[in-house]
């Protein structure tokens, strides 16, 4: 499930990593303007950075 598909089905919060917080990108940037969207810089050099978690409650999955 993607994280439009989160937005939509009413999930409160979802975590967005940003693997090149250098780069702008315009669809980033959208979905990051969502209030419900959870900005974090994401090492994809850090095997932990991956795990995130959403607080959707009909759905509490990992996402990475």
């Amino acid at each position: 499930m993607c994280i439009r598909d989160r937005l939509d089905a009413g999930s409160p919060t979802v975590f967005l990593g940003d693997p090149q917080t250098w780069r702008q990108d315009a669809g980033f940037n959208a979905l990051a303007a969502d209030p419900r969207v959870q900005t974090l810089a994401l090492d994809v050099t850090e095997s932990d950075s991956g795990l995130l978690y959403t607080s959707d409650a009909a759905d509490d999955e990992a996402v990475g």
